[in-house]
C-alpha cells in the first residue's frame, strides 16, 4: 500500500468542498497554501506541478497593491469555493505526461493514483467553465507578457502592471521566496522549476510507467486536456 496515495486520497475526498476543506485542516494540521473565502482578492489554483507557483509569483511581483491570492491548495474545493464566492479564478493547465510525472517525483504518490486524480481534477474544471479561466502552461511561459495583458484587458485586474522579459529574474525570486516559505527556508530541487539531472531521470521513468501499464489512463487524461483547451477556446474563457 502506498500511503501516500492514502494521504492524497483523504485530503481530496474532505476537501472536495467549503466545509469538507476546513475539516481536513483541522484534522491534518497542515494549512499550506490559501483557501478561497471572502477575503481573498482572486484565486490562482490548478493540478499539481502545473505552473501555479510561476503564476502565483507573476502576479505577486506586478501587483501594484497588496492582494491576497487563494493558492496552492490543489484540492477540487478551490473550483466549487471560487465560484460561491464569486472570485475571479484562474486554472493553470499543463499536459499530463509533463504534470502527472513531476507530481509523481515529487509527491511519491503511484502513477495510477495520480491519473485518476488528474482526471478526476479536470473533470471538474470542464463542469465549472462557465465561472472559471483557464491558461495554458505553455503559453504562460512562453508568452507571459500577453498572458498578462490579457489578465489585465480581458479579466479587468487593473493593479497588474505590465511585464517585461527582462522582470522574469525578478518573478523567479519570488518562486524561490515562496518555497523558502513553505519548506522552512531551503529551496527543494523537486519542488520548483530548477535543473535537476536526478529529477528529470526519475520523471522519465514515470512517463514510461504511464505509457507501458496505463495506456488507457493517459489517454483519458490527454482527452480531458485536449477537450478543455477546446472547450475554454470555444466559450471564451481562456486568458
Amino acid at each position: 500500500m502506498n500511503w501516500n496515495d492514502v494521504k492524497w486520497k483523504l485530503k481530496n475526498k474532505f476537501a472536495s468542498n467549503y466545509l469538507g476543506q476546513k475539516f481536513w485542516i483541522l484534522f491534518s494540521g497542515k494549512s499550506k497554501g490559501v483557501v478561497v473565502d471572502a477575503s481573498v482578492d482572486i484565486v490562482i489554483e490548478g493540478y499539481p506541478r502545473s505552473g501555479n507557483t510561476f503564476c502565483v509569483a507573476l502576479f505577486r511581483y506586478l501587483s501594484t497593491s497588496d492582494i491576497k491570492i487563494a493558492r496552492h491548495r490543489h484540492e477540487i474545493a478551490q473550483i466549487k469555493s471560487s465560484i460561491r464566492f464569486k472570485k475571479i479564478a484562474i486554472f493553470v493547465i499543463r499536459e499530463p505526461l509533463s504534470s502527472v510525472s513531476s507530481f509523481v517525483v515529487r509527491e511519491d504518490v503511484s502513477v495510477k493514483y495520480a491519473l485518476e486524480y488528474y482526471i478526476k481534477y479536470y473533470s471538474e474544471l470542464m463542469a465549472s467553465l462557465d465561472y472559471i479561466y483557464i491558461v495554458d502552461f505553455g503559453f504562460l511561459v512562453r508568452n507571459t507578457e500577453d498572458f498578462v495583458e490579457n489578465a489585465r484587458s480581458f479579466l479587468g485586474l487593473s493593479y497588474l502592471s505590465s511585464y517585461d522579459s527582462d522582470d522574469f529574474g525578478e518573478v523567479n525570486k519570488f518562486v524561490l521566496d515562496m518555497e523558502r516559505e513553505d519548506s522552512g527556508g531551503i529551496v527543494r530541487a523537486s519542488h520548483v522549476a530548477m535543473p535537476n539531472k536526478d529529477r528529470d531521470e526519475s520523471k522519465n521513468a514515470v512517463i514510461f510507467e504511464m505509457h507501458s501499464k496505463y495506456e488507457k489512463e493517459v489517454k483519458d487524461a490527454l482527452d480531458c486536456y485536449n477537450s478543455l483547451l477546446e472547450m475554454a477556446k470555444v466559450f471564451g474563457r481562456m486568458v
